[in-house]
């Protein structure tokens, strides 16, 4: 079996129209986490939450992830932005990126590289940008 590492340095994300949360905070704390779906050994993992960017945060939490042998084309990184909340956080938004689409451009590069994609309400509409 080959194995390959996905390593991920930094999260931000840069004008996100958000709406207040909570009427007991005027900061909200926002977090991501990150999966990648499709893959057999794959956990989620979550970023530290900012409570002072506010619809720019940036999550600066080194991330590893093992990629198996199951084709690039079956699995997507799936990055959910949530709104930490008194009793349950609330997704506001979304990015899915094909692990193919990934590797066809940065694969083989061996430094480091920023990719951008447009978060997406749980609506479906555009709400900023996602930056990692």
């Amino acid at each position: 079996m080959s194995h390959r590492t996905l390593d991920i340095s930094s999260i931000s994300a840069k004008d996100l129209k958000l709406k207040k949360v909570s009427c007991f905070s005027n900061k909200m704390g926002l977090y991501a986490t990150v999966s990648i779906n499709g893959s057999s050994n794959s956990s989620e993992q979550k970023t530290p939450i900012d409570k002072n960017g506010g619809s720019n945060p940036i999550w600066n939490s080194p991330m590893k992830f093992i990629i198996n042998d199951v084709p690039a084309a079956q699995q997507t990184i799936v990055v959910k932005l949530k709104a930490k909340r008194i009793i349950w956080d609330k997704v506001i938004g979304q990015v899915r990126v094909p692990m193919k689409e990934l590797l066809d451009n940065y694969g083989d590069s061996k430094g480091e590289n920023q990719i951008s994609y447009t978060v997406v309400t749980p609506s479906g509409k555009a709400k900023g940008v996602l930056d990692l």
